[in-house]
């Protein structure tokens, strides 16, 4: 099956067990999908392109960008951002 919904390439994808699976693109978002491919939410808050995410075993997820910044999400809410110096 073949989804079209980033806006630009998409870098990476992580399995939310249970949920679907997150993918990340250079069109700044991350994009939560069921396995059926439904869009859930969208992960919005990177001004760079998102090359990485990665589930964590709370469920929550984290995401890295060229914005020099680490994003971890609870859901589409970002609950903490990480700068890189």
């Amino acid at each position: 099956k073949e989804w079209q919904a980033h806006k630009d390439i998409v870098w990476d994808f992580a399995e939310i067990p249970g949920l679907g699976f997150v993918s990340v693109s250079n069109d700044e978002t991350g994009k939560m999908w069921s396995y059926d491919g439904e869009l859930l939410y969208e992960l919005i808050g990177h001004s760079g392109f998102v090359f990485c995410v990665k589930s964590m075993i709370n469920g929550d997820i984290v995401t890295g960008s060229d914005d020099w910044s680490m994003k971890i999400w609870n859901g589409d809410w970002c609950i903490q951002t990480i700068s890189h110096p």
